[in-house]
């Protein structure tokens, strides 16, 4: 698992530093500090590492949100630099901070309705952008930087975790069958398994029912074409989600 996860690690670092050096940062400064951000909440959420690589992660979301005076071009530079140097560590070095640890209480504030409605109403329009312009890997990865600043940032409902995870796991399809999870549902052809995803989907909201009567996914809205197109469309879903009793 820790030759897996570190294999992923320096792969996503390498493949995120290239589709940047494609972009002219003075036009591109947004997408590319969204590829940046994604990366860093995906290696925290997929990694879950501890101790120095844990807190560089946590000092790059703080670098990048605290007004600090910095240009963005700046913090992308704080970012990239800080990401880089594991690209130069000693693997065994990496990888002993890749164990699983427990915590009485979770370190995460609980989510509002509205912190999640936020999150994605700031962020998801730009996924159409770069998506209709031809940019579909920045596109995608704003859609599952929605996710990963979540699941980063917050405590979330049950429900919305677990289908934000299903994004996540969209973009990560071989991380996932290297560690033995079966199910795909990302095609060759990059469009998705609408079986899988329905039943995952049922399964999920009959998980949480009891918790939320109210959440409700309206499944004929879902897209099913490209990994973008559908996760696009499952984030309008749940920017939509009713949590009360």
């Amino acid at each position: 698992i820790k030759d897996i996860k570190y294999k992923h690690l320096i792969n996503w670092i390498q493949s995120t530093f290239e589709e940047m050096d494609k972009l002219n940062v003075s036009k591109y400064s947004g997408a590319i500090a969204y590829l940046l951000l994604n990366l860093t909440y995906k290696i925290d959420y997929l990694i879950t590492p501890e101790g120095k690589l844990m807190n560089t992660l946590e000092q790059i979301s703080s670098y990048y949100f605290t007004d600090n005076g910095k240009s963005i071009q700046e913090k992308i530079q704080f970012t990239r630099s800080e990401l880089n140097k594991y690209l130069n560590k000693d693997k065994n070095e990496v990888t002993k901070e890749f164990y699983k640890n427990q915590a009485t209480f979770s370190v995460l504030g609980k989510a509002t309705p509205v912190d999640i409605t936020n999150a994605i109403s700031k962020n998801i329009d730009n996924v159409l952008y770069y998506r209709d312009n031809n940019y579909p890997i920045i596109a995608f990865a704003i859609a599952e930087y929605i996710a990963s600043y979540c699941l980063f940032t917050y405590n979330l409902p049950s429900i919305t975790k677990s289908l934000f995870h299903l994004i996540v796991r969209c973009g990560n399809q071989g991380f996932f069958e290297e560690l033995g999870f079966k199910r795909k549902f990302v095609k060759e052809d990059d469009s998705i398994d609408r079986g899988l995803v329905l039943d995952y989907i049922k399964q999920e909201l009959k998980n949480t029912q009891e918790e939320f009567p109210r959440v409700h996914v309206n499944t004929k809205n879902l897209k099913f074409d490209s990994a973008v197109s559908f996760a696009y469309s499952l984030i309008k879903e749940i920017q939509n989600f009713n949590y009360e009793k």
